[in-house]
């Protein structure tokens, strides 16, 4: 008897592919090396100050109130138009063809071939509810942070 299994290539770095016949080469080509473009560009140490010091600069203006200020929309478009512009650039330097409707209507077939951070980028960029939960988030942690210098200090002075 035959069996439905999909057809596996290995790919370099041992990850296994699975291959659909309704897609062409191309097409899983594109959504693949879009998703590394995405990876390389959210581990890229410029990016990633970009983005913490747009956060660091907006975050205290959010609180866990349920209002929505008209500043968060605000914030959010910069956010948004910001984030879109250089991911648009750098992806479109890395990949032939690139084009953001392509990838996302692609996005909607396959959300589990994504990693975590490149999802939640993605939907920081289009769910207001979720840029303000990393804006919350990032306050959160920078609060945090103050806490800790303030501690060490004290057990400095009282020492």
């Amino acid at each position: 008897g035959g069996t439905n299994s999909p057809i596996t290539m290995p790919e370099a770095k041992g990850e296994t592919m699975l291959y659909s016949s309704k897609e062409s080469d191309k097409d899983i080509l594109f959504f693949d090396q879009t998703v590394g473009a995405l990876e390389e560009i959210l581990m890229d140490a410029k990016f990633n100050k970009l983005q913490s010091d747009f956060l660091d600069k907006n975050c205290e203006q959010f609180d866990d109130s349920k209002e929505c200020k008209l500043t968060y929309t605000e914030i959010f478009k910069q956010y948004v138009s910001m984030i879109e512009g250089v991911v648009e650039k750098e992806v479109k330097a890395r990949v032939q063809g690139y084009s953001s409707e392509r990838f996302m209507a692609m996005l909607k077939d396959r959300p589990d071939e994504i990693s975590g951070d490149v999802f939640d980028m993605l939907m920081s960029m289009g769910d207001f509810e979720e840029f303000r939960g990393l804006m919350l988030a990032h306050k959160a942690a920078r609060g945090k942070k103050g806490l800790e210098i303030k501690s060490s200090l004290s057990l400095k002075v009282s020492a």
